[in-house]
């Protein structure tokens, strides 16, 4: 795996980074390229999601990773991305970042940053990801449409001090690629352990998916792939692969 950050490229405006990397092989060919964006147009989170755009200075960049993993390590992968996020928020700006399974980052109970982690085959099956990263870093959540403003919030608002994109970033980037090395190390269970910690995971009662309507139970932590798993309230276990969770407390 190449260094992370180690070539940046900066642009003003693009739809989504994680679309304009996705399609365009010179990009997603470069292991280790970083892109940026001052401002996203159409930014994209899981399940088809819009991500809403706060005044200020923020920061949106796509990650690409040629990890040499097997494609069954993606899931613990975006979570693995989620734990550098959370961990790099909170030795930056001292704030208490929680983990939301499987790719938001929360302080206070409230939406600060989100990833979104997509995959594109290269020659020979070679497993590439573009690991998408949006980060509330300025100004305040006032500005936010009212059933927003509940659900989101900033670095500044969060830690009361001026927050930088870039001096998030390149701590996100530190982590990251700390974190992939102990991945492709064999440490994937202590990294799904850590990430398990910072998200409070265990014990919690949780709303999810289910083929018909949704069902309520209790979450029982994560398996080694980095799936949820959910005992309902008759006792039955459910292994979640993707859909909505909702936190009920």
């Amino acid at each position: 795996m190449a260094r992370l950050g180690d070539a940046i490229v900066r642009l003003d405006e693009v739809d989504s980074t994680n679309s304009l990397v996705l399609g365009d092989e010179s990009y997603l060919s470069r292991d280790g390229l970083v892109v940026v964006a001052r401002r996203q147009t159409a930014g994209r989170g899981r399940l088809g999601r819009t991500w809403y755009n706060l005044p200020g200075e923020q920061l949106f960049a796509s990650i690409v990773v040629h990890p040499g993993t097997a494609p069954a390590d993606t899931p613990a992968i975006a979570l693995i991305a989620g734990l550098s996020v959370a961990d790099a928020i909170a030795d930056a700006c001292a704030v208490d970042a929680r983990l939301k399974w499987p790719n938001d980052v929360l302080i206070n109970g409230k939406k600060v940053a989100g990833i979104l982690a997509e995959s594109k085959p290269g020659p020979q099956g070679a497993q590439r990801l573009v690991i998408g990263i949006g980060v509330n870093c300025q100004g305040t959540t006032q500005d936010a449409p009212p059933e927003l403003q509940e659900a989101l919030t900033t670095l500044t608002q969060e830690s009361g001090k001026s927050v930088s994109p870039d001096a998030v970033l390149q701590a996100i980037l530190k982590r990251l690629e700390a974190q992939l090395e102990r991945l492709a190390g064999g440490h994937k269970t202590e990294l799904l352990v850590a990430w398990a910690r910072r998200a409070h995971v265990v014990g919690r009662r949780v709303q999810f998916p289910l083929p018909k309507g949704r069902g309520n139970g209790i979450a029982q932590g994560i398996t080694p792939d980095g799936y949820l798993v959910v005992e309902d309230v008759a006792g039955l276990r459910h292994i979640l692969v993707s859909g909505e969770v909702h936190w009920r407390d």
